[in-house]
């Protein structure tokens, strides 16, 4: 729905729960990747989570740098943050 609304900061308000929940379920590189996507889709919009978002964001970013270690976690936050968000929503309805 956000998606055909053109509402860019919906999309990446549930790219980003999208990804912490799959991160939950030991889907951790995934939802490293998605998370770094919706955050860049964010930022270009040039918005900022809103505080309750925020909390869950580096809640989950914590437990996902955590579970895969810093090299590894660089590594997919760097593919996320390079897709635009066409990529980040083809990726994400890809899941595994």
């Amino acid at each position: 729905m956000f998606r055909r609304l053109g509402n860019r900061r919906g999309i990446a308000e549930c790219l980003a729960g999208l990804a912490g929940l799959k991160a939950q379920q030991g889907q951790t590189e995934w939802g490293t990747i998605v998370l770094s996507a919706a955050e860049t889709v964010l930022k270009v919009t040039g918005g900022a989570w809103w505080p309750a978002d925020r909390l869950e964001v580096e809640r989950n970013r914590e437990m996902m740098m955590s579970a895969l270690g810093a090299d590894e976690f660089a590594k997919a936050q760097k593919t996320g943050t390079a897709m635009n968000i066409n990529q980040a929503i083809a990726f994400a309805s890809n899941e595994p």
